[in-house]
């Protein structure tokens, strides 16, 4: 036998067996899906902060360490000093950003605006990332291109700037498409849990 019900007879049941509105939001379902979406967000920002600096200062080690060993090109103390300058400053914004994310309560609007500043902090890296840390690798291919034209391609030049906006251009497109539309629904939910 095939039972039909229509919703408000539904609601009806729900509302006795729970004592709650059917529509009203289950805050500890929420609470978990905030917690769990902050904690993804923290993942991806933590792995791209902390690749950042390992490729920046093993690429300061091995650029410093060549003229050492090998007793010639010691203009690369200057690139490694540069690599290992920016992989510090890194580090220390690193250090900044976990300081300032003690500051948000374990609560569910305490989760959320960590979550938010978290996007936040992952969007001004996304901008700053080609700046910082790709434009000085590029501007130094292209200075040194001349000292090693005997040896390197001409072409590295152009790769090198190719990728730096290649790279520009997936940043951005990242932020557009999912980094500020994240933003924005992290804020909207912020609000209606809020201002009810």
């Amino acid at each position: 036998m095939i039972c039909t019900m229509n919703l408000d007879e539904l609601k009806v049941i729900w509302d006795s067996q729970n004592e709650e509105p059917l529509y009203t939001l289950d805050r500890d379902a929420v609470h978990k899906g905030v917690k769990n979406e902050g904690k993804a967000i923290q993942f991806c920002l933590n792995m791209f902060e902390y690749i950042s600096l390992l490729i920046l200062f093993v690429l300061g080690i091995v650029v410093g360490s060549e003229p050492l060993f090998e007793g010639h090109a010691f203009h690369q103390y200057i690139d490694a000093a540069i690599y290992l300058a920016i992989g510090t400053f890194l580090a220390l914004e690193l250090r900044r950003r976990k300081r300032d994310e003690k500051q948000f309560d374990d609560s569910m609007i305490g989760d959320l605006d960590r979550a938010i500043f978290q996007l936040e902090v992952q969007n001004r890296r996304y901008r700053m990332f080609p700046w910082i840390v790709l434009g000085p690798m590029v501007l130094l291919t292209i200075v040194k291109l001349p000292m090693y034209y005997d040896s390197k391609p001409l072409w590295l030049a152009p790769t090198a700037l190719l990728c730096l906006f290649g790279t520009i251009g997936i940043l951005r497109h990242e932020l557009k498409v999912k980094l500020e539309p994240k933003v924005k629904a992290l804020n909207e939910v912020r609000d209606k849990l809020t201002h009810p």
